[in-house]
This record gives structure tokens, sequence and C-alpha cells, in this order.
């Protein structure tokens, strides 16, 4: 479950960077 959250913020991270760049 833990994993599963850290996986969807880094994903969020990442599309919130790229949207940002």
């Amino acid at each position: 479950m833990c994993q599963k959250s850290n996986f969807m913020l880094k994903k969020a991270s990442v599309v919130y960077t790229s949207h940002i760049v």
C-alpha cells in the first residue's frame, strides 16, 4: 500500500515537473 502510494506520488511529481518545464 505504502509502495503504491509512493509510486503515485512519484508519477504525479514527474507529470507536475514535466508540465512546468
